[in-house]
């Protein structure tokens, strides 16, 4: 598992997107809604409002924090998140689906009081998005 690369575990992009919630138009990767927020000097807090449920994760500084959540599969439920700032208004955070080669990439430029977020992922599941850019309302 690779993390993702970043200079900063903190950035002055923070003070204008953690304080939000960011609402995204209908989009391919189900994601209607994100906010952040820092619990410590490595580890961010992640809600997201995904296909009409409430989802809620941690991520690590260039480190793996584990999270059992329930999104859709009874089987596949255990998840760690990564994540690093590549600029002063460009947050990656990183989803690996634990035991297998499934690894998603979020990445989220914050700039004019908006958040453009791009999603990749390295093995396109069938009914999964093969990738989705769509920018904050």
């Amino acid at each position: 598992m690779e993390y993702p690369r970043g200079e900063s575990r903190m950035e002055a992009g923070e003070r204008g997107g953690f304080d939000s919630l960011w609402r995204f138009p209908d989009n391919d990767s189900g994601i209607e809604a994100l906010s952040f927020k820092r619990l410590d000097d490595r580890t961010i807090q992640v809600k997201m409002g995904w296909r009409g449920r409430d989802v809620q994760f941690r991520a690590g500084y260039q480190m793996w924090t584990e999270e059992k959540l329930d999104l859709g599969h009874e089987i596949l439920q255990d998840h760690a998140f990564a994540y690093a700032w590549t600029s002063g208004n460009t947050l990656v955070i990183r989803h690996y689906l634990l035991n297998t080669a499934y690894v998603k990439t979020y990445t989220l430029s914050f700039e004019g009081g908006k958040v453009r977020l791009t999603v990749t992922q390295n093995v396109v599941i069938p009914g999964a998005e093969a990738g989705v850019e769509v920018e904050s309302r």
